[in-house]
């Protein structure tokens, strides 16, 4: 993947703790400016954050974005329209304003995750299961990455492209890397 990239990997969200925890945390209003300044994101105006959230209708996601524009930041949302949409507005998961991420960012990549998330229904069980909303997000994150070489390669710039480590040679293609992105990426170091 692309090196320059500092990815908010924040402990409160993160399911290792706990699913009831993670879904506490992320509809809690506020929280998105601390973690946004724990990873010193925004120092510059113009900066790029681009926010993952297959759902798009929590406080978390929602204050990131406003939190990005008030950082003079430019914002990305990979998102699901579909399912933002049907959710009920009075669902207690919703950010308080009743927003959707796709509406509130600069620009909106559709992940195309189907309302309900889960996919698969087998005979004898009432709900379906088989959910699609971390691929659906992967995907679309490592075809924006994919389009991001491919645009700086056309106007003539060497993309900083991570090489596996796990290739001859890896840990020596990143070593220059690492020194250089070091500083801003939490944790690389």
């Amino acid at each position: 993947g692309l090196a320059p990239i500092n990815a908010i990997l924040d402990a409160g969200t993160n399911l290792i703790h706990g699913a009831k925890r993670s879904n506490y945390i992320e509809r809690t209003p506020g929280y998105a400016q601390k973690v946004l300044d724990a990873y010193r994101v925004g120092l510059k105006p113009g900066e790029v954050i681009v926010i993952v959230n297959a759902y798009g209708i929590n406080a978390m996601c929602i204050d990131t974005v406003h939190e990005a524009k008030k950082r003079e930041m430019i914002t990305i949302g990979i998102t699901s329209r579909k399912f933002a949409d049907n959710l009920p507005q009075n669902h207690p998961s919703r950010h308080p304003s009743g927003k959707n991420l796709y509406q509130e960012v600069d620009y909106f990549i559709n992940c195309h995750l189907p309302y309900g998330d889960a996919v698969i229904k087998i005979e004898g069980c009432k709900q379906k299961t088989g959910p699609t909303s971390t691929m659906c997000n992967v995907f679309a994150i490592n075809l924006l990455m994919i389009e991001t070489v491919k645009q700086l390669v056309a106007l003539g710039v060497e993309p900083p492209v991570w090489m596996s480590a796990n290739l001859p040679g890896g840990d020596d293609a990143n070593r220059a890397k690492e020194g250089k992105y070091i500083p801003r990426i939490k944790h690389l170091g």
